[in-house]
Parts: C-alpha cells; structure tokens; sequence
C-alpha cells in the first residue's frame, strides 16, 4: 500500500513501485492522465470511488476528512463489508502481488487492514507541507492555512496507522531534487518490495529513475525551511519534523509519539465540513452521491451501494 497525503507525490511512488515490477491492477481501470497530473495517477477509479462513499458514511469527505475514534473500523456496519470490499478489491487487483494507492486510504486504513489482512508492507510518502499546499491551492482553490491543515489530519493518521508495521518512508522533495537521494530511494525501493514482483529489472535504479518524472516537480516550496514557518502551528512543524526523521526503511516501524492534531486544524476541517457553499473557505468540489446512513453510533442501512458506486469519478483521487 503506498500512503500519502494529496499532491504529495505518491503517484511517481507508485509508478516507480510498477517499473520494478509489482503489478498496479487493471489497467482499463485506472485513472487518465489530467491537467494537473499528466504522467497519470497510478490509482483506481473503481477503489477510489468506493472510499470517498466511506468517507461519505462516515460524515466526511476526501477534503473533509472525519476524525475518527480508536477502534471506528470495527462497527457492525464495517465489519458486515468486509466479504463486499474484499471482492471488489479483486477484481481490480487479480494477482497474488499488488501495488495500491489512494490518498483517502491514509484515512481509511484500519478497515482496508481487516479486508486485506496484515500480510503487506507500506510506502509512506511525504512532502514539504508548503508544496502540498500551494498545490492544493492551484489545483481546489485551497486557502494554504487549509491546504496545511488537511495535510496534518493525513499525514498523521498514515504514519499511526502505519506505525509497528513494514515501511518505506520516502521524503518526495529530497527525491525530485537530490541524485544521491533518488538513487538511495531506489535500491531501497527494490529491496524492499523484491518479494512482490511479477518481474526483476536489470537495472532497479534506472528503472525507477527513468518514471521519476524530476520536471514535474513545480513547487519552489519543497527547499523552504519549515521549523519556522508562520503559516504553520507548531504541532504541523513537529510532524514534518518526525516524518524526516523516520525518512528510510523500518522493518516495524516505530513512532513513540505522534504529535496531537493543532486545534486549528480540528476546528478547520470541522468547520469546513458542515459550511454553507457561500461561506466555504475554497471552491466546493462537485457533489457527490451521499449514502443514507451514519456509520458510527448508528444503525446504518446500505442501500444504493451500487448505484453510487457506479457513478463518475469523484474530485480528489489525484
């Protein structure tokens, strides 16, 4: 599974994790090339459609994402999904081998860990915040105050839900700038995703060097130093702190303390969730079909699961 918050670079990630030969699913399914990601996303438009409904049914949205207590992955409801998550999983990815990769899943991981087993390894990507949100604000209309905020609720529920397991933290930014770094993120890359491969190239290094697209990389604001940016709260300079520190590979990743979400963000996205579109601090994304039912603390009825599901694709799966 590849994690990462939006805009962050978890598309060459996972291109790079194909070119070594781990198979990315179905091909007639994944994502176009767009505008504003024009080497393609590397992503399922049938996986991500089904978990902005999760998101949906949990009371929030890929730009709204819910705060969700310990253990939410276990309601009746979810537990009731599990067969159904677990077939539409394989007809996307029919191999024993795969590589998958949808930023909703940062959020959503402790559920897809009881649909796919614990039998898997993580690549957790991360960005230079300020990149991640002047992209989102280019891209969504993002205020970067926002944009800071939704890469803090991502980024720390990927690297808790990450925590204990086997993990690839890769530092996007140093991997689009630095030679020395993308040539040490590749030998890594290959080492460690070895045992999944349908195929072994030649040449691992160039084979993911010759994905990595370094002219896609736009934003001045991945040199930009963090640990005093004014913009940010000091629980946001604090994660990106951790996430270079734990830059590498960990055979089960430790983290002993996850930085507590800012205030702000909290009252953001909360705020943000339940505003008026006049009000909303960014351009609302296109409406999406919301399920009848709220999964936490209710009973919850499923019906119309696939009509929904059969709709277009939602906005956010880049």
């Amino acid at each position: 599974m590849v994690l990462g918050m939006h805009r962050s670079g978890t598309s060459a990630v996972t291109t790079a994790i194909q070119a070594l030969g781990v198979p990315l699913g179905d091909p007639n399914d994944q994502l176009p090339p767009a505008n504003d990601n024009d080497a393609g996303f590397g992503e399922s438009r049938l996986l991500s459609q089904n978990n902005e409904m999760l998101l949906d049914a949990l009371g929030g949205r890929w730009d709204a994402p819910p705060d969700l207590p310990p253990g939410w992955e276990r309601a009746p409801t979810f537990t009731e999904l599990i067969p159904v998550e677990r077939d539409l999983f394989r007809k996307v990815h029919t191999t024993r081998s795969w590589v998958w990769k949808d930023p909703r899943s940062c959020i959503l991981a402790p559920f897809w860990f009881r649909v796919l087993g614990r039998d898997h390894r993580i690549v957790l990507v991360f960005r230079h915040p300020l990149a991640v949100a002047m992209s989102l604000n280019r891209r969504d209309g993002l205020s970067i105050r926002y944009g800071l905020a939704l890469w803090e609720r991502y980024t720390r529920a990927s690297l808790s839900n990450a925590s204990g397991r086997p993990v690839l933290v890769a530092h996007y930014s140093k991997l689009m700038s630095e030679r020395s770094y993308a040539e040490l993120f590749a030998s890594d890359l290959a080492t460690f995703v070895r045992r999944d491969v349908a195929f072994s190239p030649l040449d691992p290094i160039g084979a993911v060097d010759g994905v990595l697209r370094h002219d896609l990389r736009h934003n001045r604001f991945d040199d930009r130093p963090f640990d005093h940016e004014v913009e940010a709260t000091q629980s946001q300079r604090d994660l990106y702190a951790l996430l270079v520190s734990l830059t590498g590979v960990h055979e089960a990743m430790k983290v002993d303390r996850v930085p507590a979400e800012s205030r702000e963000t909290t009252r953001l996205i909360a705020a943000h969730r339940l505003c008026p579109l006049s009000e909303c601090v960014h351009r609302e994304p296109e409406p999406t079909i919301r399920l009848d039912q709220q999964v936490v603390g209710e009973s919850a009825s499923w019906q119309g699961r696939q009509v929904a599901r059969s709709t277009g694709a939602t906005r956010g799966e880049r």
